[in-house]
């Protein structure tokens, strides 16, 4: 029995306990290392209007997020307006804190809402995947941006550190390498070949391909996307500096933008619950390369994430809130 095989047959429900765990396991031993005087100070140090500003961000980063979808299907035969998508697109977010099944959950919840508002799947699916490919692109970008803004840091700040890292990027990019390899072999294999035809018929794939050959004829629509997937990009960037900010941990937005990418890829990994604690972990070991303590950046992390989800879930029940009432207004 393969390693593959055996992963496959572990219950979802105890693949999210192991992720619990993993994220309980990680906050813990941060949390460890705290003491009750170093979190009055940090939490004293606050600054209520610039967390103020951080509160105002997230909702407004989720209608960019929302309006930026709807680009994508605005000239489609639906009758999702834009605040009808914005007000999905809230919900879904929510959705994905509440039941977090990776990056997927939030859009498997967006197309079931938006198929009860009368848009198909045809659509919203081609859509959804199009977004995610430029997203994908745009994190790539970022992410090159990163390497060169630590790179460039790092050889101002340590010469030593600067040499770790190029050997970090070393080893990553020849595991990429393998990686990509071993992909492309396995494309070329008679059995994975059979399968893929297999999941064409089982899922009628072919229509959702047709759906996005549609979007490849339009590439201006896609470079578009591309470059608001890439401006959304700083919004996590401009969080994280607006949460230092607030605390008066001092990180300049360069430095944010050479930190975050990192966490942000690093909290995609399906190994912990909803990428807690991964992500807190690649933030303060990020922060580290500037001389700013595990204790501050583990705080902000940690404090910008419970603001986001303080901000997001009330604004994305108010969805369901407002379906109710439409359904007993519809009763009566």
């Amino acid at each position: 029995m393969t390693l593959g095989s055996t992963l496959k047959r572990i219950p979802v429900r105890i693949k999210k306990l192991l992720q619990l765990a993993i994220s309980v396991a990680i906050l813990g031993f941060f949390i460890s290392y705290l003491d009750w005087a170093s979190i009055v100070n940090f939490f004293h140090r606050a600054n209520g209007w610039i967390l103020l500003g951080l509160i105002a961000l997230f909702p407004i980063d989720r209608l960019f997020m929302a309006w930026k979808w709807f680009l994508l299907v605005r000239d489609q035969p639906s009758p999702i307006n834009f605040w009808d998508g914005a007000r999905i697109y809230l919900a879904s977010s929510a959705l994905g804190l509440l039941l977090p099944l990776g990056g997927l959950g939030p859009d498997v919840a967006r197309v079931a809402m938006l198929s009860r508002h009368g848009m198909s799947a045809d659509i919203s699916v081609p859509s959804i995947l199009v977004e995610r490919l430029a997203g994908i692109v745009s994190a790539v970008l970022m992410m090159i941006l990163s390497i060169l803004l630590m790179l460039f840091f790092m050889q101002e700040q340590a010469p030593d550190s600067l040499r770790r890292l190029l050997a970090m990027l070393a080893l990553a990019g020849v595991a990429g390498l393998v990686l990509l390899a071993v992909a492309y072999l396995l494309t070329r294999q008679r059995w994975s070949i059979d399968l893929a035809g297999r999941l064409r018929k089982r899922f009628a794939i072919d229509k959702y391909i047709t759906a996005i050959r549609w979007y490849a004829d339009r590439r201006s629509l896609l470079l578009l996307s591309v470059g608001l997937a890439w401006l959304e990009q700083w919004a996590p960037i401009l969080a994280f500096y607006l949460a230092c900010r607030g605390f008066e941990v001092p990180l300049s937005l360069l430095q944010c933008a050479a930190i975050v990418p990192l966490a942000s890829i690093l909290e995609r990994l399906p190994i912990s619950f909803a990428g807690l604690g991964v992500r807190e972990a690649g933030l303060v070991f990020g922060a580290s390369w500037f001389a700013v303590s595990s204790a501050d950046a583990f705080l902000v992390a940690l404090t910008q994430q419970a603001l986001y989800m303080l901000t997001i879930l009330p604004l994305g029940l108010l969805y369901f809130v407002r379906e109710k009432k439409i359904e007993a207004d519809a009763t009566r």
